[in-house]
C-alpha cells in the first residue's frame, strides 16, 4: 500500500510517484461515445493550438453528447484561452454539477481553490490522501498528463503547506514523467516562496528570543590627528591602495626587518582603530585604501603572534565599523588563525568579555575553531577553550552584559566542527534553555548527528601573493562598502547571507566550510 506522500522524503516522494503506471498512448477511460476520431482529433489538436475557431465545433458536439465530460472540459479550455472567463465559468459550473468525479473537473476546481489561498478547497477536490490512485480507483494505468496535471497541484499544496522536501521530490518525478518548464518553474517557484516564508517565521520566532549583550553606540564624532611616522616609509603606502596593489609591493614590504615591520603594522592598526570615525565619514585624504586589510594579510604572512592585542581591539569595535573595515574578506578567518597560533588562553579569556558584539567574537572562535582542526595537536586544547567558555556563557548572568545567545550559537558550530562529542551534555543545556539559534545552528537532532562525523581540514587562504592576484579592487567611490547585506553585490556569497543551498543556514555555517 503506497504510503503518505506527506511522510516522504523528496527522493521517496519522487519513487513513490514515478511508480505509478502511466502511458504516453490514448486511454480507453469507458467513455466511448460514438465520435468519429477525426472529428475527436481535430477538436483536441485545435484546442491545444489555442484556435477559438473550435470554439462553435465544441458547442455543437456537448450539445450532440451531453454526458461526456471530456468535451465540456475541452470547451471549457478554449473558452479560457480566448479569455471569456465567464463562458468558462458556465462550464465548470456543469462539470462541478453532472461529472464532480471526473478528474478534470477535480483539478480545474482545486486550481481556483488554490488561486484563492484556500488550502482546504483544494484538498477536498484532489482527495485527502492527494493520489490519483484514490479517487480513480478503477483505474489501473494513467496518462501522463493526467498525473502531471493533478500532481502539479498537489506539489503546491504541498510546498504552500511547508512540505518542502515533498513538493520537491514530486516536481524531480514530474519533471521525469513530463519534462515541462512552466511546471517546473511554478512549483520551484512556489518551493523558494515556502523556503523563504518558513525562513522569515523562522528568523521572527529567533528574534524574539535572542538575547544580546549592549554594546557602546557606534562613535561618529571626528577624532583628527595625523598618520603615525613609521619606521619603514613604505608602510604609507598601504593607507593609499586598495587591494589592487602594485606587483611587487607586498614582496618588498616582507623584504623589510621583521621587527620593524610588525612594529609598524600593530600602529597601522591602532591608528585605524583610533580614527575610525574618520575613515567612515570619509575625512581622511587617504580614506579610500584598505589599510586594516593590508595589514591583516602581512600580519597573518609573517606569523605575528606579538599583534593579537591590537586584533582583538579591531575585532572589539561596533559591528558596522568592524564591517566597514573587514566585512567583505573571505580569508578573514584563515588569517587571524595565522595570529592566534599559540595564543588560545588570552583569546579564551577575551572572549568572555562584557559589551562586545557576536561578529567580532564569532571570527575569533571560528579561527580558534580553524586552528584545532588543521592541527590535531593543538585540537584538545581549543575542545578544553571551547567548553570553558560555553560553561562561562551558561553561568552567566544576564545582567552582567556577556549573555549573547548568537555567539553561545557560533561555539556550538565550532564544536561541532571539532567533533568534540564530550561537550554534547553543554550543548543539550543551551538548547533545553533556548539559547541556540537554530537558523545557524540546526536543530539538536542535526547536532547530535554532525557532530558525530570525521573532523576536516578547515580551508586556508592560499599565500598572500595569490590572494593579492584575485583581487579586483572596487570603484574608489565604493571603495567601502563592505557591509555583511551587501556582500552579494560583488558576486559572492556573504559569509551571513543564508546558503544557496537551500538548508537554511548561513553561509559560514554549511557550504562554506
Amino acid at each position: 500500500m503506497p504510503l503518505p506522500l506527506t511522510l516522504l522524503t523528496a527522493d521517496t516522494a519522487m519513487a513513490e510517484i514515478i511508480a505509478i503506471p502511466r502511458t504516453d498512448q490514448p486511454i480507453n477511460d469507458g467513455l466511448d461515445f460514438g465520435m468519429p476520431d477525426e472529428e475527436l482529433h481535430w477538436i483536441y489538436n485545435t484546442v491545444m493550438a489555442g484556435d477559438p475557431v473550435v470554439i462553435p465545433a465544441l458547442v455543437k458536439a456537448v450539445k450532440r453528447y451531453p454526458e461526456n465530460p471530456t468535451l465540456k472540459n475541452h470547451l471549457l479550455l478554449a473558452y479560457k484561452m480566448a479569455g471569456r472567463d465567464r463562458m468558462s465559468d458556465a462550464v465548470l459550473k456543469d462539470l462541478a454539477k453532472n461529472h464532480p468525479d471526473y478528474l478534470f473537473t477535480r483539478i480545474e476546481l482545486a486550481l481556483r481553490a488554490l488561486r484563492r489561498n484556500d488550502l482546504e478547497g483544494a484538498v477536498k477536490h484532489l482527495g485527502a490522501d492527494l493520489d490519483i490512485r484514490k479517487i480513480m480507483p478503477q483505474r489501473d494505468v494513467f496518462h501522463v498528463t493526467e498525473l502531471r496535471h493533478f500532481y502539479t497541484l498537489v506539489a503546491l499544496v504541498h510546498a504552500r503547506r511547508g512540505e518542502l522536501e515533498t513538493a520537491l521530490g514530486i516536481q524531480m518525478a514530474l519533471h521525469e514523467i513530463y519534462p515541462d518548464e512552466n511546471s517546473d518553474e511554478l512549483i520551484l517557484r512556489t518551493i523558494m516562496a515556502g523556503k523563504m516564508e518558513a525562513m522569515r517565521i523562522s528568523n521572527e520566532h529567533e528574534e524574539k528570543r535572542r538575547i544580546s549583550p549592549i554594546i557602546p553606540r557606534l562613535e561618529t564624532k571626528p577624532v583628527g590627528g595625523a598618520m603615525p611616522l613609521f619606521e619603514n616609509s613604505q608602510i604609507r603606502e598601504l593607507y593609499q591602495h586598495g587591494l589592487d596593489v602594485p606587483p611587487g609591493m607586498m614582496k618588498g614590504i616582507l623584504a623589510l626587518p621583521r621587527e620593524s615591520l610588525v612594529s609598524d603594522l600593530i600602529q597601522l592598526l591602532e591608528d585605524c582603530i583610533r580614527r575610525t570615525p574618520d575613515f567612515m565619514a570619509r575625512k581622511v585624504p587617504a580614506g579610500n585604501g584598505e589599510p586594516v586589510q593590508h595589514a591583516l594579510h602581512l600580519l597573518a604572512e609573517l606569523r605575528a603572534r606579538e599583534s593579537l592585542e591590537q586584533v582583538l581591539s579591531l575585532l572589539s569595535l561596533h559591528p558596522q565599523a568592524l564591517d566597514f573595515w573587514v566585512g567583505g574578506n573571505i580569508h578573514l578567518v584563515s588569517l587571524l588563525t595565522c595570529i592566534i597560533d599559540g595564543n588560545i588562553p588570552r583569546c579564551t579569556s577575551w572572549l568572555k568579555s562584557p559589551g562586545i558584539d557576536h561578529k567580532g567574537k564569532g571570527l575569533i572562535a571560528e579561527a580558534m575553531e580553524t586552528l584545532g582542526r588543521n592541527n590535531p595537536s593543538c585540537r584538545g586544547e581549543v575542545a578544553a577553550a571551547m567548553e570553558e567558555i560555553l560553561k562561562f556563557m551558561l553561568a552567566t548572568p544576564r545582567e552582567d552584559n556577556v549573555l549573547d545567545t548568537d555567539f553561545i550559537t557560533e561555539i556550538i558550530c565550532c564544536i561541532v566542527g571539532l567533533g568534540a562529542i564530550s561537550l554534547l551534555p553543554l550543548i543539550r543545556e543551551a538548547y533545553g534553555r533556548n539559547l541556540v539559534n537554530e537558523t545557524v545552528a540546526g536543530t539538536l537532532e542535526t547536532v547530535e548527528q554532525d557532530i558525530g562525523d570525521p573532523v576536516r581540514n578547515a580551508p586556508m587562504a592560499p599565500p598572500l601573493a595569490a590572494i593579492y592576484s584575485d583581487y579586483k579592487s572596487p570603484p574608489r567611490e565604493a571603495a567601502h562598502n563592505f557591509e555583511m547585506d551587501q556582500e552579494t553585490d560583488s558576486g559572492e556569497i556573504g559569509r551571513n547571507e543564508p546558503c544557496p543551498c537551500g538548508s537554511g543556514k548561513k553561509f559560514k555555517k554549511c557550504c562554506m566550510r
